[in-house]
């Protein structure tokens, strides 16, 4: 029998294609000159005379190249195009360029096309800022007579760092404990004791802190509300997911390990729309392997049910390559990049994976980003309790 296709994640580095050219007609400066010149020589006379920088954009104010902050800056005649462009500017700053072909068209052809463009442009920087970047904030934005000026700033700390500062900050006083309310498989891991490191409070009493993994804005994020606060989220990244969805009872040893094995070499776990890939998993143990795809919306689906392992195995079997079976890339949205995860869990003995599929079919429809089934998978994993050794879990992006 045929094996579904299954869509993937994407993700790649903030390429942000830089075509500056492609919108105003301007090419890229060294950082001193940029303020002074982003006016394209395209632009008429009056255009320049009017749309002047701020002062803050001249200066730019830059942290110290040791700090974990980055400061970047972005101009354009749309907001958009303005905060693509800072996020490129801050991922010169961390040293990512990826080279991308521009097209050979005319300044008029470009006019034509200006609206596709910006959203290809903004929807890439988007994408990549997303996963490389992991978070940025608007700290300053201006808007001079239809030119927009905008300044983000990206917190490079540990998501539990980020965390533990943000619950201080709401707190008057951090007391000597901390109640984590919530999912259990989400407030015990290694995740939470990285937060509780930064919380060392000696005030008697406790406060309750709820925490919900929520998807929002195309991403994972971390509800946090401390008790009598406003609620704030962090956005998660792939070693976050990976922490918080470790198997708090098994060995500090890796007993299994999922990797991708696509047709075609983009990077570390990337694919393309159309690829066509398989998972090889490695385990320490004799045992039995399922695999589970955790989709960008939040569904789940059983991909391997209870396949005996002993020390390697490929799924889909190596007999059923032969025959022509793989699994192919789709995105979730036509043109979107798809940020996928997926997770191979050993035990030692079969799992009650229809009684899962069972829950998964009586569960409702999915509808909107914060509708998922994660949480079910996890907590019927909790069920499995000593039967589960050890969970690996992989995130794979998918793009256009």
């Amino acid at each position: 029998m045929s094996l579904p296709a299954i869509k993937s994640l994407p993700v790649l580095l903030i390429w942000i294609m830089m075509a500056a050219a492609v919108f105003s007609g301007c090419a890229l400066f060294d950082e001193q000159d940029e303020a002074e010149s982003y006016i394209s020589e395209e632009e008429p006379e009056a255009d320049r005379e009017r749309a002047q920088p701020p002062q803050w954009y001249v200066d730019r104010e830059r942290p110290p190249s040791e700090s974990l902050m980055r400061i970047g800056y972005g101009s354009a005649e749309s907001w958009e195009l303005a905060e693509a462009k800072a996020l490129e500017d801050i991922s010169r700053q961390l040293g990512v360029r990826v080279e991308v072909a521009e097209e050979d068209i005319s300044y008029m052809e470009i006019q034509d096309k200006q609206q596709h463009v910006e959203e290809q442009y903004r929807r890439e920087a988007r994408m990549e800022a997303a996963h490389y970047i992991k978070d940025w904030e608007v700290i300053k934005e201006e808007d001079i007579d239809g030119k927009y000026f905008i300044a983000l700033r990206l917190d490079q700390r540990p998501s539990p760092i980020v965390i533990a500062e943000k619950i201080a900050e709401r707190l008057d006083s951090i007391p000597e404990r901390i109640v984590w309310e919530g999912a259990e498989w989400l407030t015990e891991g290694e995740f939470i004791e990285g937060i509780e490191r930064q919380l060392s409070g000696s005030n008697d009493g406790s406060v309750a802190v709820y925490l919900e993994l929520k998807r929002l804005d195309e991403q994972w994020r971390m509800a946090v509300e401390p008790e009598g606060k406003d609620i704030f989220h962090i956005p998660l990244d792939e070693s976050d997911i990976a922490n918080l969805l470790s198997w708090p009872g098994g060995s500090d040893a890796e007993m299994v390990e999922l990797r991708l094995k696509p047709d075609e070499d983009r990077g570390y776990n990337r694919l393309q729309v159309g690829d066509w890939f398989v998972f090889e998993v490695a385990s320490e143990q004799g045992g039995y392997l399922s695999l589970f795809n955790i989709y960008e919306d939040g569904r789940i689906s059983v991909l391997e049910d209870n396949a005996r392992v002993d020390s390697h195995i490929a799924i889909p079997s190596e007999e059923e390559q032969e025959q022509g079976h793989a699994f192919r890339a789709y995105p979730i949205q036509a043109g979107e990049i798809t940020q996928d995860y997926y997770m191979a869990v050993l035990s030692e003995q079969r799992l009650s994976t229809a009684d899962f599929q069972k829950i998964l079919d009586e569960s409702p429809p999915v509808a909107g980003e914060d509708a998922y089934q994660l949480h079910q998978l996890m907590q019927w994993l909790e069920t499995q309790g000593e039967h589960v050794v050890d969970i690996d879990v992989i995130e794979v992006l998918t793009q256009p």
